[in-house]
């Protein structure tokens, strides 16, 4: 298996070292990783898209970003599909530690949603 946490690395995975994760690559050797490949951000994101059979693409992703009310919007827009009989998934500020997760984390949620018959992601988008 594949991560870019150290803190996740079980026995036999690859650490996947993103720009300044270097310091931790020796943590996650310790821990049972049998590799490390350095990547940037799009790297990542690229590899990610690719691994997970670019689940987006049988997906509806919808954005939602802005100063404030990006949870409720999103939530509201949930609400709005699963009335319409859709199966949606809502990424962001309450599922998360970050308001956009990692592109490694947010095509692992787009896999499995898919993989369960999702039909939509409404996902909150940092504007940083």
């Amino acid at each position: 298996m594949y991560t870019f946490d150290s803190r996740e690395v079980t026995h036999g995975d690859t650490f996947l070292c993103l720009p300044g994760g270097e310091k931790y690559t020796k943590d996650a050797q310790k821990k049972g990783a049998i590799d490390s490949i350095s990547l940037t951000r799009i790297e990542l994101a690229l590899f990610a898209k690719t691994y997970f059979s670019a689940p987006d693409k049988s997906l509806c992703v919808i954005g939602v970003t802005g100063t404030n009310g990006k949870t409720s919007i999103s939530h509201f827009v949930y609400q709005a599909l699963q009335y319409c009989k859709h199966t949606p998934l809502v990424l962001g500020t309450l599922t998360s530690p970050l308001t956009t997760m990692e592109s490694w984390n947010l095509y692992k949620h787009m896999n499995d949603h898919a993989w369960n018959n999702g039909s939509h992601v409404i996902m909150e988008v940092s504007s940083h």
